[in-house]
């Protein structure tokens, strides 16, 4: 019998069927893990099924969608309540640049480790992202990169922040609006 083999650590990745270079990461979550897994498996011509409880997984898959491919689905839930999501269709709903945008918006409003705005649920700020403009949705998909904070998307991030909480107003300024 052979055994097909695969390690996924901090200092590399090895496996005796091939290379295996790409789920190489520092990343230590399991989140981030199973979404390089997914490239993987899509890359060796595999659909792709992500089963998790964890909305962070989603949002993951959304923003990797193209990596992942087009037949790629989610499946979550539990018993009665377990459902497949094909991931095109939320993907082709929203658009590439808000699929894009979702981790940030993600960890913006309220994830796992991060706080989140008083009064003002994901729902809300979903709404407030799908109305704002195409800077400020760029400024969420920068989030995460060396450029993420810059001076002008921090004036970008307070604009939305200003929309969350008044949103038939047009604020840039949070301190103007306290």
């Amino acid at each position: 019998m052979t055994w097909n083999w695969g390690v996924a650590t901090q200092s590399g990745a090895q496996s005796n069927k091939g290379n295996v270079a790409d789920l190489s990461s520092t990343q230590e979550e399991a989140d981030t893990m199973l979404i390089l897994h997914g490239i993987h498996a899509a890359k060796a011509g595999a659909d792709v099924c992500i089963l998790s409880p964890d909305t962070d997984v989603m949002i993951l898959a959304q923003c990797r969608f193209n990596e992942l491919g087009e037949n790629t689905s989610f499946i979550t839930g539990t018993g009665a309540k377990k459902r497949t999501i094909p991931l095109k269709s939320i993907h082709d709903a929203i658009g590439a640049d808000k699929a894009n945008a979702l981790p940030g918006v993600h960890a913006f409003a309220g994830c796992d480790t991060t706080g989140r705005f008083a009064g003002r649920g994901k729902l809300t700020c979903w709404k407030t992202l799908c109305k704002a403009d195409d800077a400020v949705i760029q400024a969420f998909v920068k989030l995460g990169t060396p450029e993420g904070l810059s001076s002008e998307n921090k004036k970008l991030l307070e604009r939305f922040v200003c929309q969350l909480y008044l949103p038939r107003e047009h604020h840039n300024d949070v301190a103007e609006v306290r």
